[in-house]
């Protein structure tokens, strides 16, 4: 899809104006330090153990959701980190 001339200007500027002068926005670099300082563990929760769909329609996808977390972290915080109703914390 090509974006709207006004749109497209906009984005030619942003890209200007961060990407060429600092050669990204950051981000990226973010999260690999974060990673590298953390040492995470990858979590993929699902609703279903025999699809790994992460919706119970069966519709979101194989491991469609990842959580970074701690070495060590539990179901239960995992599942509090996901929604506090699953955790039994209402």
């Amino acid at each position: 899809a090509v974006p709207e001339p006004k749109v497209a200007k906009r984005l030619e500027r942003l890209k200007d104006m961060v990407m060429y002068r600092f050669g990204g926005t950051g981000a990226w670099q973010a999260v690999q330090t974060a990673v590298e300082l953390k040492n995470p563990a990858v979590a993929y929760p699902v609703r279903s153990l025999t699809s790994f769909a992460t919706d119970s329609a069966g519709s979101g996808g194989a491991f469609a959701d990842a959580y970074m977390v701690k070495e060590g972290t539990t179901v239960r915080q995992l599942a509090n980190m996901i929604s506090p109703h699953l955790a039994g914390k209402q």
